[in-house]
């Protein structure tokens, strides 16, 4: 029924319910008359800038983990000691987290940096101005990503892939209170984990336990899952 009354119908794309952008995507397509794109579309990354992703995640013998902790709504947040106690884990078990901080998470630098000092922190020590266009080209140096709902998961989905192109960046999206069928990252590798999958009606985030984010990693990264309670 979305288009009964229009003229312009999109190429390709089809009315979903269940994802915001593929929605935005038909009517792009039904604007101009070309497909758009399916999933994993690219930002434009500036040579510049993929060249700094280099310089602040070098080639280290690890993987690198991002941790977004922040979001426009903080009662999206997956709480910081989750993600404190994540980061540790992965480094015990050798890999490197990655924390992407945007403007309103600079208050919490100091304490991560405290609390897990041999963490990265990209955006904090670049020596270029912080930019999406800077955000999506760190992403391709990560192997996963581990999100709440919000802008910076959508930056991530669309950084720029060189030697990854067959396999974007696994995106790991926490959801509570927000609707994981229309913003969850489109990507074809979005891992959608919710408060509900754990308790039911649940829309808080922290239902989310620890081990079920960690085992969601250790997966996307081909690795054996630990054994966990839950």
């Amino acid at each position: 029924m979305l288009w009964l009354f229009s003229d312009l119908k999109p190429v390709t794309h089809k009315r979903s319910e269940k994802s915001l952008l593929e929605n935005f995507y038909a009517c792009v397509e039904a604007a101009s008359q070309k497909p758009a794109p399916k999933a994993d579309m690219r930002l434009p990354v500036s040579a510049e800038d993929e060249l700094e992703a280099l310089r602040l995640l070098p080639d280290i013998g690890k993987k690198y983990v991002a941790q977004v902790p922040g979001a426009g709504d903080k009662a999206k947040c997956w709480s910081l000691e989750k993600h404190i106690e994540l980061a540790k884990k992965l480094y015990e078990t050798g890999h490197m987290p990655v924390f992407i901080l945007g403007p309103a998470e600079y208050e919490w630098e100091e304490l991560l940096k405290q609390a897990v000092p041999f963490a990265k922190f990209p955006l904090q020590e670049t020596q270029r101005e912080s930019s999406i266009f800077l955000t999506a080209a760190i992403s391709s140096r990560l192997d996963a990503a581990v999100t709440n709902d919000c802008g910076t998961a959508h930056i991530l989905a669309a950084g720029i892939v060189q030697e990854k192109e067959s396999a974007p960046l696994p995106i790991i999206t926490l959801f509570g209170k927000t609707n994981a069928k229309k913003n969850a990252p489109f990507t074809k590798r979005a891992i959608v984990i919710t408060a509900s999958d754990f308790v039911k009606g649940s829309k808080n985030i922290d239902d989310i336990p620890f081990n079920a984010v960690f085992n969601a990693v250790i997966e996307q990264l081909g690795e054996v899952k630990v054994k966990t309670s839950f």
